[in-house]
C-alpha cells in the first residue's frame, strides 16, 4: 500500500510538471500556430542555469528560480527573433524545422558549458528528503512543493489571460492574427512574448523538478 501511494504521488507530481511544459507549448502554438520543438531544451537549459546559480554560486533557491525563469524568457524571445521572425511568412514545415534547429543549438551549448561533469548533477532538495504521511499516502515534501508551485503558476497565468491587456492581446492574436493586426495589435511583439512566456514556463517547471532528480 505504501509503495502504491508513493508511486501514485510520483505520478501526480510528474503529471503536474508535464502540464507546465504543455502549457508553454500551447501558449506558443495558440499565438503563432507553430509547435515549438525547442521547448524541452528550454526546460533543460533553465534547469542547468538554476543548478549553476544555486549549487556553484551559492544563491538561494527563490533567487535561482527567478533568474532561471528570466533566462528562459530571454531564450524564448531570442528564438523568436533569430529563428521565427526572419521566416514567419514561410510554410509551417520551415517554421517547425527552425525550432528543431534551435533545440540542437541549445543541446550543443549545454554540452559545451556543463558537459563532462558527471553522469548526473545533484540539485539539493529545498525541503526535507524524508517522506511524510498524509493520511494513507506517503509523500516526499518536495513533491508538495512541486504541486503548490504548479498550482500557483496556473493561477497566475489564468489571471494574466483574463485580467491583463497583454493576455487579452495574446488571445486575440491566437484567435485571428490578421484581425488583431487590423485593430492595431503588434502581432510581432505578441509572438516574442509568446515564445518568451512559453520558455519561462518551461524554466519554472525545470527548477521545480530539479530537486527531485
Amino acid at each position: 500500500m505504501l509503495l502504491f501511494s508513493y508511486l501514485l504521488m510520483s505520478g501526480v507530481t510528474t503529471g503536474a510538471l508535464y502540464a507546465l511544459v504543455a502549457l508553454g507549448l500551447v501558449v506558443v502554438n495558440k499565438a503563432t500556430g507553430v509547435i515549438n520543438f525547442a521547448q524541452g531544451e528550454f526546460f533543460m537549459f533553465a534547469g542547468f542555469v538554476a543548478w549553476t546559480l544555486h549549487v556553484q554560486f551559492g544563491m538561494n533557491y527563490p533567487l535561482s528560480f527567478l533568474l532561471a525563469v528570466v533566462v528562459g524568457f530571454i531564450l524564448g524571445a531570442i528564438t523568436d527573433r533569430i529563428a521565427f521572425r526572419p521566416i514567419d511568412k514561410s510554410d509551417i514545415v520551415s517554421l517547425v524545422l527552425a525550432t528543431v534547429g534551435i533545440s540542437f543549438m541549445l543541446k550543443g551549448l549545454a554540452r559545451v558549458i556543463w558537459g563532462g561533469k558527471a553522469d548526473y548533477l545533484s540539485f539539493p532538495p529545498i525541503t526535507s528528503p524524508d517522506p511524510i504521511m498524509v493520511g494513507p499516502i506517503m509523500v516526499i515534501p518536495q513533491q508538495l512543493a512541486v504541486l503548490a508551485g504548479t498550482l500557483v503558476i496556473m493561477l497566475v497565468f489564468a489571471a494574466f489571460f483574463r485580467l491583463t491587456r497583454a493576455g487579452k492581446m495574446m488571445q486575440a492574436t491566437a484567435d485571428n492574427a490578421k484581425a488583431a493586426r487590423l485593430v492595431g495589435i503588434r502581432t510581432d511583439h505578441i509572438y516574442t512574448l509568446a515564445f518568451g512566456t512559453g520558455a519561462a514556463i518551461a524554466g519554472a517547471a525545470a527548477v521545480l523538478t530539479a530537486p527531485l532528480t
